[in-house]
């Protein structure tokens, strides 16, 4: 009787770890609205800027909107596994860009978006409230590092 009690229990144990561990490997703190916070974030050009970032089974649907502050707007999307492997920019009206992202996911919290012009560390804070992405360009003079940028959103509470 005592061995098929601590087998049950091995067993409801077990399997609430994995339903934990499945849960924090299908979905991420980072998925939802996001709204450029410029008082919170570095002087980078950007006059407007929000992602939104959905969860489509395995995968990450990012969509960008962004304003720069010569006028010019810019909206793009594109889908990821987030294991690193690159995908092109596509803009919202179908056409495709020259551009793609490379992001591997680090944890519920954190990803990398690594292309060959720029590395971009993504961070959700510990409140969920904020997503800071620090931004650093690739190309430079030798011995003229560029500077980090970084970005600060503010979740965008769902309507």
């Amino acid at each position: 009787m005592n061995k098929m009690l601590l087998l049950l229990a091995g067993c409801l144990l077990a399997n609430s770890s994995l339903a934990v561990c499945q849960g924090t490997a299908s979905s991420g703190d980072f998925v939802g609205a996001w709204k450029l916070n410029t008082d919170k974030s570095s002087h980078s050009g950007i006059e407007r800027e929000s992602i939104q970032i959905d969860s489509q089974g395995d995968q990450y649907k990012f969509v960008y909107d962004r304003l720069g502050e010569n006028g010019t707007e810019l909206n793009w999307w594109f889908v990821t596994d987030m294991k690193g492997e690159c995908v092109p920019h596509t803009l919202v009206n179908g056409k495709p860009m020259s551009s793609n992202s490379c992001i591997t996911r680090s944890s519920p919290r954190k990803f990398v978006d690594d292309t060959k012009f720029l590395h971009e560390d993504y961070e959700v804070s510990s409140d969920s409230r904020q997503l800071i992405v620090h931004t650093q360009l690739k190309l430079q003079d030798p011995g003229k590092p560029l500077p980090v940028v970084k970005s600060v959103f503010d979740r965008v509470a769902n309507e």
